[in-house]
């Protein structure tokens, strides 16, 4: 079978400008932290992170030493709500780090003041400077 030089080079040329492509938005996901799950970021140690999501907005950084601080802060309709924070290191290389937030409304027969209530927590975990980090609220 012979193939013609022409379409030879042709998919050549195709092959190396796709994988120069790929290797490219590969990389720049990599740098700009999008090669997650658009819940994580990448860190740069000393510098915080930050992830909205649902009202609540969490800032984190890498301290050193597998050490990380957190501050988490939110709006809550009133002061009456309860929030629950945990913090869930999974064990996998690299780690995936889940700062989970349940907020809770008050009983129905709690009479509370209605007013926009600001809510804040910082806090720290170990996780490896590899790890990623996740919001979820509910």
């Amino acid at each position: 079978m012979k193939i013609n030089k022409y379409l030879l080079c042709s998919l050549v040329v195709l092959g190396v400008a796709l994988f120069a492509g790929l290797a490219y938005f590969t990389w720049s996901e990599y740098k700009s932290g999008l090669a997650t799950d658009g819940n994580s970021n990448t860190v740069n140690d000393g510098e915080y992170t930050k992830i909205t999501k649902n009202e609540f907005t969490l800032k984190y950084k890498y301290d050193r030493n597998n050490k990380w601080s957190y501050i988490l802060t939110g709006q809550l309709p009133n002061p009456c709500y309860s929030v629950e924070v945990d913090e869930l290191v999974a064990e996998s290389y690299p780690e995936q780090v889940y700062i989970n937030v349940t907020v809770t409304p008050p009983a129905s027969s709690v009479v509370c003041i209605q007013m926009i209530y600001d809510y804040s927590k910082e806090g720290t975990f170990s996780a490896s400077k590899g790890a990623t980090v996740n919001l979820n609220v509910k």
